[in-house]
C-alpha cells in the first residue's frame, strides 16, 4: 500500500493549491524535519489534499448509492452522505497531519532510550583517546543504538561528503532532533569542543546524568504501571463481576435491562463489551509505555 501510495503522481493542481496555503506547509514543516521525511512540505500537502479529496468523493458516492438501495429517501441518503464524507474527510487528513508527529514521536523515543547507552561507549571511546570524528564514526557503524547512530552516521556523512567541521555538522544535528535530551547532549559536544574543554569530563558527566534520568523514568513507569494494576483489578475484574450477579439476580426475578432482555444484555456484556475493555487497556498500557 505504501509503494503504491508512493508512486502515484498527485495532480500538480493539489500541488499548486497546498503550496499556496502557507500556514499548512508552516505546520507541517517542524515536524516532517524531526521525522526526517524525504519529501518536500509541498509535495506531502498536496498528497493530503488528494487523497482527502478522492476519500469525500468515494464515500459520499457509496453512502448514496447504499442510501438509494436501501430505499431511504433521497434528502436522507443525501444527508446521510454528506455527513459521513465530511467525517471520512477529517479523518484523512488527521492522519495526514498526525503522521509526522508520530513518527518524530516514536524517533525521539527511540534517541532517549538509546542515548544512556551509547553516551556510555561514546565516554569509553573519549577516554581512550579516540578523536571526536572518530567517536561518532564508530557509534554510526554499530548497529546497537537505534536513532542514536542513526544522528550519529548523519554526522559523520556531513563531515565526509558534505565536507563540514566536526562543530557544525554536530550543530546541524542538534538543530534537527526531535529529542531535545539529544540536542542538549549533542550542543555541549560542540561548546566543548569549540571553547578547548576536557570531552572525556562533558562525556562522563553527561553519561552519568542521561544514565540517571533513565532510570527515573523507568521508576516512575513502574509506579504509574502499579496505579494501572490497580484500576484494571477494580474496574475490569471487580465490576464486571458484580455486574453479571447484578443481572443474574434480576434475570430470575425478571426485567430488562436498557432495553435488552437480561440474557441478551449478559452476553453483549461478556462476549463484546468487555473483552474489547481489555482491549484497549492493553493497547494503552503499549502505548504509554517507555520504550526499553
Amino acid at each position: 500500500m505504501k509503494i503504491a501510495v508512493k508512486k502515484m503522481k498527485v495532480p500538480e493542481y493539489f500541488l499548486s493549491v497546498a503550496g499556496s496555503y502557507e500556514p499548512l506547509l508552516s505546520r507541517l514543516e517542524p515536524s516532517m524535519q524531526k521525522a526526517r521525511m524525504k519529501v518536500l512540505p509541498q509535495i506531502y500537502a498536496g498528497k493530503a489534499l488528494y487523497f482527502t479529496s478522492l476519500a469525500f468523493v468515494i464515500s459520499f458516492a457509496y453512502v448514496l448509492v447504499m442510501g438509494i438501495f436501501l430505499r431511504l429517501g433521497i434528502l436522507q441518503s443525501v444527508f446521510l452522505s454528506i455527513s459521513t464524507a465530511i467525517i471520512v474527510s477529517a479523518i484523512t487528513v488527521s492522519g495526514f497531519l498526525l503522521y509526522p508527529r508520530s513518527i518524530a514521536s516514536s524517533k525521539k523515543k527511540n534517541v532517549e532510550t538509546n542515548l544512556p547507552f551509547a553516551a556510555l561507549h561514546m565516554r569509553a571511546l573519549a577516554g581512550s583517546g579516540v578523536p571526536p570524528q572518530d567517536v561518532f564514526r564508530v557509534l554510526a557503524e554499530s548497529d546497537e543504538y537505534g536513532e542514536v547512530a542513526e544522528e550519529s552516521r548523519r554526522i559523520y556523512r556531513n563531515m565526509e561528503v558534505f565536507g563540514m567541521d566536526l562543530i557544525t555538522a554536530v550543530r546541524e544535528a542538534a538543530k534537527e532532533t526531535p529529542s531535545d535530551e539529544m540536542r542538549q547532549f549533542l550542543n555541549g559536544i560542540a561548546a566543548t569542543i569549540s571553547s578547548g574543554g576536557d570531552l572525556q569530563e562533558y562525556m562522563r558527566i553527561a553519561s552519568e546524568r542521561s544514565m540517571t534520568n533513565y532510570k527515573l523514568k523507568r521508576e516512575k513507569w513502574l509506579s504509574t504501571l502499579s496505579t494501572y494494576a490497580d484500576f484494571y483489578i477494580g474496574v475490569l475484574i471487580a465490576a464486571p463481576l458484580f455486574f453479571v450477579s447484578i443481572l443474574s439476580m434480576l434475570a430470575v426475578i425478571g426485567g430488562s435491562f436498557a432495553g435488552l432482555s437480561i440474557p441478551a444484555a449478559m452476553y453483549i456484556g461478556i462476549y463484546a463489551v468487555l473483552p474489547a475493555l481489555n482491549i484497549a487497556f492493553l493497547l494503552f498500557v503499549h502505548y504509554t509505555q517507555p520504550a526499553v
